[in-house]
């Protein structure tokens, strides 16, 4: 599994945390999100670009909370903002379990399968980037209702692995 996404610096480094907090406050890029052989959006190669019209933020809040869902035990489905045809229902059964569905025909159109300690560790490593991202591009909006938040559900996923006998 594999998220990644280029954030719209410009944009991004001219928000006060008060024009943050009360116009939109999402952080906004190109992204994309690799299962295998199966990939979902794009990123461009030029730092040049700052149109990228995807919410990171709503995707990395999103994984987080998967996994969650998964540390207590529960499945997660999440529709994609990007396409209103597909959604991503997620499972652990001794190992975590992705798949793509066609909400029209409720078909699965890819089926990804990932150990809990690799999904752990994207999961992980996804959070470091995001907050990496912000902290470099504007470091104020860190303290944002925003990611203020997103910390806070961070906090609940690692609390989880914490008191995880085997992890």
């Amino acid at each position: 599994m594999y998220l990644d996404w280029t954030i719209n610096y410009d944009e991004l480094k001219n928000y006060s945390l008060t024009e943050f907090d009360n116009e939109d406050g999402a952080v906004y890029g190109c992204i994309v999100l690799k299962l295998g052989k199966y990939q979902i959006g794009h990123l461009t190669n030029s730092i040049t670009i700052n149109e990228g019209n995807d919410d990171i933020s709503f995707y990395v809040d999103n994984l987080i909370i998967c996994g969650i869902h998964i540390l207590k035990g529960n499945p997660f489905k999440l529709g994609l903002l990007s396409s209103n045809l597909l959604e991503i229902s997620v499972e652990f059964n001794e190992s975590v379990i992705i798949n793509i569905f066609n909400k029209s025909d409720r078909k699965i159109e890819y089926t990804y399968t990932l150990s809990l300690e690799n999904m752990i560790f994207e999961i992980k490593s996804v959070y470091e980037k995001y907050i990496k991202d912000i902290k470099d591009t504007n470091e104020s909006l860190l303290q944002s209702k925003l990611i203020s938040k997103t910390m806070e559900i961070y906090e609940e996923f690692l609390e989880l692995i914490r008191i995880q006998p085997n992890l």
